[in-house]
């Protein structure tokens, strides 16, 4: 970590826990650095109190500090408008006889010293697979429009309020093969929850962590995570620790093959933010401290989505192809897998070479033209950081493998 990460990780152990920092040399922090770092982890408003409380006694840039304020009070707007929405879109639920899971941000913000600043960007609602399309139409009639979906999830936007992902499945089991029995037992393994005022259905504390390393496992594969995952984890933990069965959570985990992941994550959150870690998960493995730092490196690069820029994005690209392909490393052939793919794993553009085979030669130049020429030349870019993107890819590469995803 560099300094500018250290004092992110230390304001942040103290903000999540209502605390005050007693041990910062204030007068050394390079304070837009700082906020540009929790910008892209989407942890800026929770620590904001601490920042304008030592800004009375530093001498801060008093346009940081103004833009500093204006963002993280117009967060708290949109995020008091965001709960609101979802109370209105709970109860239409409820009214419609459509059962309904509240998960994640929904949940964990009201654990946090000040909910408002835990920023959301959408909400995340479960339903059953057969209840999918009653929950459409209680979202069309609330004027929220289907956007897009993927294999086990369907985002819904709307003009005014945050988007919601509508979800029948937890998890992309082409990812996180071992997930599916798990999944399987989730109806059975509910809580009830005051939601401001209405009732609503979350998932059993045990439940609901295992899905929170559940989202990261499918995140370390799909694109990256950030620390506001950490942060999550962290205050679920610390607030429920007493009521959680943790020789469930033990079982859970190893159902689904997690153990290692979840063992080396919460390592994490005892590194960075001072977490003390239950002793089921209290593991060390061979090579620990060396994939540590690499984990440590990926969580900051990442910033809170994964694609924090573009050599992000590119390797992850890279990566699907290497995961999806089953063998060995190897930077040649992962570069041109990528640059000259299989026709099933071509973009929805060419599916023309899924069926007619002869046609691959034909489809790879229309996909080089479109994507170098008449995509803005983002892909040209690249194309040339490709071998040191490549690198990247074998480092997230090797830490899934060491993970056991």
């Amino acid at each position: 970590m560099n300094s500018t990460q250290k004092t992110l990780v230390t304001l942040l152990s103290a903000a999540i826990r209502g605390k005050d920092i007693d041990k910062l040399d204030i007068h050394d922090i390079n304070w837009r650095e700082v906020y540009e770092e929790a910008k892209a982890h989407e942890v800026y408003a929770l620590i904001y109190p601490l920042f304008k409380k030592m800004s009375k006694t530093c001498n801060i840039d008093s346009i940081l500090l103004t833009e500093w304020s204006k963002d993280t009070i117009i967060n708290s707007i949109v995020q008091t408008q965001h709960i609101n929405q979802m109370k209105n879109v709970f109860k239409a639920f409820e009214e419609d006889g459509v059962p309904v899971i509240a998960l994640k941000g929904l949940i964990l913000r009201d654990l946090y010293p000040r909910p408002e600043f835990r920023t959301m960007s959408d909400a995340d609602i479960l339903v059953k697979e057969e209840f999918v399309e009653a929950a459409e139409t209680v979202l069309l009639q609330l004027g929220y429009k289907k956007d897009s979906s993927i294999a086990y999830e369907c985002c819904f936007i709307h003009e005014n309020n945050l988007s919601i992902d509508l979800h029948w499945s937890l998890s992309n089991h082409e990812h996180l093969r071992n997930v599916a029995p798990f999944e399987d037992t989730v109806w059975n393994n509910l809580r009830e929850l005051d939601f401001h005022g209405v009732k609503v259905q979350a998932l059993s504390l045990e439940y609901e962590l295992m899905h929170l390393f559940i989202h990261i496992a499918s995140h370390m594969i799909k694109s990256g995570f950030g620390v506001r995952q950490l942060c999550d984890i962290v205050v679920f933990i610390e607030s429920e620790r007493t009521a959680i069965d943790w020789d469930l959570l033990f079982d859970l985990s190893e159902s689904c093959r997690l153990n290692k992941l979840i063992s080396v994550i919460l390592t994490l959150c005892d590194t960075l933010l001072d977490l003390n870690v239950p002793a089921t998960y209290k593991t060390n493995y061979f090579d620990s401290a060396e994939y540590i730092k690499i984990l440590t490196n990926e969580v900051f690069e990442s910033g809170v989505y994964g694609k924090r820029d573009e050599t992000r994005v590119t390797s992850t690209r890279i990566l699907s192809h290497s995961l999806q392909s089953n063998d060995d490393f190897n930077k040649f052939k992962l570069i041109f897998r990528y640059v000259f793919p299989s026709s099933d794993k071509l973009d929805k553009r060419y599916s023309y070479a899924s069926k007619y085979t002869f046609l691959i030669v034909f489809a790879w130049l229309h996909r080089i033209f479109y994507e170098l020429f008449l995509n803005t030349f983002k892909r040209l870019k690249e194309l040339f950081k490709l071998s040191s993107t490549a690198s990247l890819v074998k480092d997230r590469f090797d830490l899934i493998d060491w993970l056991q995803l």
